[in-house]
């Protein structure tokens, strides 16, 4: 299964990092978060992609369509992405 490439848009009301996927430079209405390590409003995309880097993205899930929607899927197989690096794919 190819790795679905996604960016950081920030953290919901429930404190999930959640992240919107990105294909061939269209954002599209699909996001993706953490159920697990949650973080506080207004983290860092920095701070969020450290967390990631040093533990992996094995915890990520399909959440739905909308930035506040519930989890709706089992895990996905994520690339996160720079938010700068989103025009240079």
């Amino acid at each position: 299964m190819a790795k679905v490439k996604v960016y950081f848009v920030g953290v919901d009301y429930w404190n999930r990092p959640t992240f919107r996927e990105i294909r061939d430079g269209k954002r599209l209405n699909r996001y993706y978060c953490d159920v697990f390590k949650l973080f506080d409003y207004g983290t860092s995309e920095e701070e969020v992609l450290k967390w990631y880097t040093a533990v992996g993205t094995s915890n990520i899930v399909y959440k739905g369509s909308m930035f506040e929607s519930e989890p709706d899927g089992g895990t996905a197989n994520v690339e996160i992405i720079r938010k700068e690096d989103i025009n240079h794919e």
